[in-house]
């Protein structure tokens, strides 16, 4: 605990695989919370825990915002992985992608972070196997939800076969504090 206060605190990175399971398991936290107290004040038939109301929508999303603010303060780096979401525009037929997260999270969540990338994996047949190929986009467009702060001209907008020592390495050549 007190090892990241010091002057050189051993833990340099923090992972939360994933921001979709968190958000799902609070809904259940949520929905029970609301159950109980619609039931002491007499009014138990009114709450279906498995139908969030506006109002449980706005604290799931307030109680996601104080997590994720929490720990991207902290004095390291940290990682967070969401369940992909996409959205077809039956107008223009064209599918949007981005975190899978309920209500305002989905557009926001990126804002509270200098990289977001959309990691995709496809399998490519190679001398007579398939071979397993993940590319990382970092640079949005209309339709992925991604980006690079200060992202330096060497970094592509797509990385092939990322690694975090690759990304550890560009991340070294842009602006972004690095602690």
């Amino acid at each position: 605990q007190d090892d990241c206060y010091s002057d050189k605190p051993y833990y340099k990175g923090l992972i939360v695989d994933n921001a979709t399971e968190l958000q799902s398991l609070d809904i259940d936290t949520v929905m029970q919370e609301a159950k109980k107290l619609a039931v002491a004040k007499s009014r138990g038939d009114t709450v279906d825990i498995d139908v969030p109301s506006p109002r449980e929508w706005g604290k799931i999303g307030k109680r996601l915002r104080r997590c994720v603010v929490s720990l991207r303060d902290l004095p390291l780096h940290t990682v967070w992985t969401a369940w992909r979401g996409e959205y077809t525009d039956e107008a223009t037929d064209i599918t949007r992608y981005f975190p899978k997260l309920s209500g305002f999270m989905k557009s926001e969540f990126s804002g509270y972070f200098d990289i977001v990338g959309y990691l995709q994996k496809e399998n490519k047949k190679g001398g007579g196997k398939d071979t397993p190929y993940v590319t990382m986009q970092i640079s949005g467009t209309k339709r992925v939800k991604a980006k690079w702060c200060n992202k330096p001209d060497e970094v592509p907008g797509i990385l092939e076969m990322p690694t975090m020592p690759m990304i550890w390495e560009f991340v070294q050549k842009s602006k972004i504090q690095t602690g």
